[in-house]
């Protein structure tokens, strides 16, 4: 029959292969979505900023007065940009990885040095955004700017925690390099030569799934 639920073994199958990556699994409809990114320090973090950014967006948007936002228009609307591009990165980043398509697309996107830059990028942007907001006159005397400007920071600090959670991932998980870049953050230099190479054992991580998010 079509609609013949699938036998033991292929249901075991299955499990054994999620077991086998690393990876645990939920079935909704016809897909399977990664539990492990979902209850992972990468997926919580990817939620609440998500969250935040879309609280910072609010309240300035209620906050708004003609007058200000004519006198300060520029400034509004890189707070705006800053925290808007957040959220349609970090949703589309959350669905990339819910699906394990990041998998896939390691050819594309060295996610272990992508998501550090990411970090980076909206980190300098909330700050200079809020600063932005809070500096002219209208966020020194109305609440809603305070309060936009407020919450920015928080977001702020909220992304430097991701982002030292990321490069901790980074000198953890990625191989031995050449690069400036790279050893400057800590990554391990690639030994010269014909050097021994060290005991793997020492090397990898006691939770690999971690490295994926």
């Amino acid at each position: 029959m079509e609609n013949e639920p699938p036998s033991y073994d292929e249901t075991t199958q299955n499990a054994t292969q999620n077991e086998a990556s690393g990876d645990e699994k939920i079935k909704v409809w016809k897909f399977d979505l990664s539990l492990t990114f979902i209850k992972s320090i990468g997926g919580i973090f990817n939620v609440v900023l998500i969250f935040f950014s879309l609280l910072c967006c609010i309240i300035l948007g209620a906050a708004k007065r003609v007058d200000c936002y004519a006198a300060y228009t520029s400034a509004y609307g890189f707070y705006n940009f800053a925290f808007g591009s957040c959220i349609l990165t970090y949703i589309l980043r959350y669905i990339i990885y819910i699906f394990n398509l990041n998998t896939r697309l390691l050819w594309v996107f060295p996610w272990l040095i992508w998501n550090p830059a990411v970090s980076l990028f909206f980190a300098v942007t909330f700050f200079i955004s809020s600063i932005a907001v809070v500096a002219n006159e209208c966020g020194k005397y109305y609440g809603g700017y305070k309060a936009a400007a407020a919450f920015g920071f928080i977001t702020f600090f909220i992304m430097g925690a991701e982002l030292a959670y990321n490069i901790y991932l980074l000198r953890r998980d990625h191989p031995p390099t050449e690069n400036t870049v790279l050893l400057f953050v800590g990554v391990e230099r690639k030994p010269p030569g014909n050097a021994p190479v060290y005991d793997q054992d020492n090397t990898t991580s006691d939770s690999p799934e971690e490295s994926k998010y």
